[in-house]
C-alpha cells in the first residue's frame, strides 16, 4: 500500500525491469528492461503505449521540453 500523498504503479515486465522514469510534469511514468519493451503508462486516466524495441531498455529520459514526448 503506498503512503498518502504517493502513486502506486503496477508495470508487469517478462524478466528484469532495468529502467524508470517519470515525466517532469509528472503525468506519465516509463519502464523497461530485459524484454525489450518499453512501457509508458500515465499517472492518472489515459492512454497506455507499449513499444518493442531493438534489444534490451537499459535508460529512460523524457524530454524536458512541454509537448515534446
Amino acid at each position: 500500500m503506498s503512503e498518502l500523498g504517493t502513486v502506486a504503479l503496477e508495470v508487469k515486465h517478462d524478466g528484469s525491469c532495468q529502467a524508470t522514469a517519470f515525466s517532469p510534469d509528472g503525468k506519465r511514468f516509463a519502464s523497461g528492461g530485459s524484454d525489450t519493451l518499453l512501457r509508458v503508462r500515465p499517472t492518472g486516466i489515459g492512454t497506455r503505449r507499449d513499444m518493442t524495441v531493438g534489444g534490451a531498455v537499459t535508460g529512460i529520459a523524457f524530454s524536458p521540453e512541454p509537448g515534446v514526448p
